[in-house]
């Protein structure tokens, strides 16, 4: 699987971002501003990450996370 995931990066259909002290702080600001919704863990930091990067479109398999990612602004590709 970390196979694909690599080549998918080298193919250009992935990118890597590096994960930085504003994310974790947008990140908390996610769940202090949607704590009605049970995010995981690592949910927030992905949230806050298309928002510094500027990304439209956010494709998961996580319902909860795709009601947050629509609230924020983002078009939504879901796998469910």
């Amino acid at each position: 699987m970390f196979a694909s995931f690599e080549d998918d990066i080298r193919g250009g259909f992935l990118e890597v971002h590096p994960v930085v002290d504003q994310h974790l702080v947008r990140g908390l600001g996610l769940i202090a501003r949607f704590g009605r919704y049970l995010l995981r863990t690592l949910d927030p930091m992905h949230l806050a990450i298309t928002q510094v990067i500027d990304a439209r479109q956010l494709a998961t398999a996580d319902r909860t996370m795709a009601d947050v990612g629509k609230a924020i602004g983002l078009r939504i590709a879901r796998f469910y």
